[in-house]
């Protein structure tokens, strides 16, 4: 399932820059820059979840007691969507802080 996810994604994204390159390369180069920034926060999270779900198998032979095995997972999955988060609401910071009255002035 997040292989499906990481390979949409990335269709989705190479589709994204290559039209923004062929058509509006100036106009939207500070969106390119931002949803360059989203999407690798988003793979490199979805990536690294991958792994670790991927090894989840081994981890009976490590960690023997099932509900610590549980808890280890359940939090590992609610500290991954933190960068995801943050990101987001970063990025709605910068693009809808209210405007400088100096700026609206001179």
């Amino acid at each position: 399932m997040l292989l499906i996810v990481t390979i949409n994604n990335t269709i989705a994204y190479s589709l994204f820059i290559r039209v923004v390159f062929n058509y509006f390369k100036e106009a939207l180069e500070e969106e390119r820059k931002q949803l360059t920034i989203v999407f690798s926060v988003f793979f490199g999270i979805v990536t690294v979840v991958m792994v670790v779900s991927f090894t989840i198998g081994n981890w009976a032979t490590i960690i023997n007691n099932v509900t610590v095995r549980r808890f280890l997972e359940n939090t590992f999955a609610i500290v991954t969507e933190f960068p995801c988060i943050f990101v987001i609401l970063y990025f709605h910071h910068i693009n809808y802080r209210p405007a400088i009255l100096e700026t609206l002035v001179a």
